[in-house]
């Protein structure tokens, strides 16, 4: 047991290391008026690998990474805020445990209301109580009054929706049964230590966040950091073959190695995943 914990305080300091290391590349990175400094995104993921320490069996190679892709895009790394969470994966290109980073919706939402146009957005969950109905078309709208009580006492959730709203007074949105939520929750192959077991409620609010955002008006932060979730989901084959033969990879593929851990390994897709 002692032999462990000296080994964990080792892989601590020696993350630490690395980070500090860095410390100048993140300063010249970080996005202006977010808030965020060097010792701000230092400080929160070594918070986050003291609170779920299965984070130290990832290559610090890996952490850093993902460290300066939530810094690019102002995002803070595994701090309770929820904007941004640090997933171990096992990636088989580099044979080692890999850190990624993922967003997280409140991440989306503070991004992609950085855009002019946009006054805010809303994200919420539809109970089994919960009186619900919505219309596309030329006429579009969402009716939703929540039953009696909070969160669960207002039964499973069955759908997620999320709108957008245009300081024109415009908006858009998007909605999601719990069918869609759920096959969603399956293709990420969720671990242990994935925010879907350990954040269900806030990733199935994502899901119609991330599907809206394929098509609103984003600012230039907020499309790099969905194209680096899409990147993250890629390494860890959530995607189906199609869409990555559709083109998304093209371009990317160096920067998808990077995540990989694989070098300048090649990257190519086999039913669906990356190998």
């Amino acid at each position: 047991m002692t032999a462990a914990i000296a080994t964990l305080k080792d892989r601590h300091a020696h993350l630490a290391g690395s980070l500090e290391k860095n410390r100048e590349r993140l300063g010249a990175i970080i996005p202006i008026g977010t808030g965020l400094t060097p010792s701000r995104c230092i400080g929160v993921v070594l918070d986050a690998v003291v609170r779920t320490p299965a984070l130290l069996k990832c290559t610090p190679a890996s952490i850093v990474r993902a460290t300066l892709q939530a810094a690019e895009v102002g995002l803070e790394l595994g701090s309770p805020l929820g904007e941004a969470y640090l997933v171990p994966f096992w990636s088989r290109q580099a044979n080692s445990e890999e850190a990624q980073f993922m967003a997280g919706y409140r991440g989306l939402i503070k991004l992609m209301c950085m855009a002019e146009q946009v006054s805010h957005i809303d994200a919420r969950l539809v109970r089994q109580s919960d009186t619900f109905d919505y219309d596309y078309g030329t006429s579009p709208k969402i009716v939703h009054r929540p039953g009696i009580g909070d969160g669960r006492q207002r039964g499973d959730i069955v759908a997620a929706y999320a709108i957008i709203h245009y300081r024109d007074k415009g908006f858009q949105f998007d909605v999601m049964d719990r069918g869609e939520l759920d096959k969603i929750r399956a293709g990420a192959k969720a671990r242990e230590y994935s925010p879907w077991n350990q954040h269900t409620d806030e990733m199935f609010r994502k899901c119609p966040v991330r599907r809206l955002s394929k098509y609103a008006r984003l600012s230039p932060l907020a499309k790099r950091c969905v194209e680096l979730d899409d990147l993250g989901a890629m390494a860890r084959g959530e995607y189906q073959g199609r869409e990555v033969r559709d083109g998304f990879l093209s371009g990317r593929a160096d920067e998808l190695r990077g995540m990989l851990g694989a070098g300048d390994a090649p990257v190519t897709v086999v039913e669906g995943e990356i190998e």
